[in-house]
């Protein structure tokens, strides 16, 4: 009886020690490869916002356009941005994570019932069939949107002064015991 319990043992410890560690799989910044980052994306509901190797999502091989690092920032958000979603500072979350870039800015209030102005930083702009998804999926079902792209600064256009380098602040002395 006892080799027959040594035995069971031996062939549950596989999946004892996958359950062990559970945690540190389903979690998006610990799991262990992009593949389980882009089935975990599906589990959460982000995989209308993943490209296949055809360019078209759900077709083929799937991909975050802007890389998985984004993508797992997105997931870990998930859940708090699900409790928010429809509100501007969501939308605007979710534009950021997604794409690593700061500087969208959604406007409402133009006069038009319903409307969102979304503006979009010009290095986006490669983004720009992401953040379309990412708007039409996220908005208020009720509300339309547009979006506009800054404009690149001009390679001819003088350079802004920089900013000044800020002052080295000393390291405090150890005290001696």
């Amino acid at each position: 009886m006892l080799a027959l319990l040594a035995a069971m043992d031996a062939m549950h410890e596989q999946v004892e020690a996958l359950l062990q560690d559970i945690d540190t799989i389903v979690s998006p910044h610990a799991a262990p490869n992009d593949a389980l980052v882009l089935l975990m994306a599906s589990w959460l509901g982000l995989d209308r916002y993943l490209d296949g190797t055809a360019d078209s999502p759900g077709k083929g091989t799937p991909s975050f356009r802007a890389g998985t690092r984004q993508l797992r920032l997105l997931e870990a958000e998930t859940a708090r941005l699900g409790r928010a979603r429809g509100t501007r500072g969501a939308l605007t979350r979710q534009l950021e994570l997604a794409t690593g870039l700061t500087g969208f800015e959604i406007n409402d209030d133009d006069g038009r019932p319903c409307h969102l102005d979304v503006r979009a930083p010009a290095a986006a702009r490669p983004l720009a069939k992401l953040v379309e998804r990412i708007i039409e999926g996220e908005r208020p079902a009720h509300a339309t949107w547009s979006i506009e792209f800054a404009e690149a600064p001009n390679a001819l256009d003088p350079a802004p002064d920089p900013a000044p380098e800020p002052v080295p602040t000393p390291a405090p002395e150890a005290s001696e015991p």
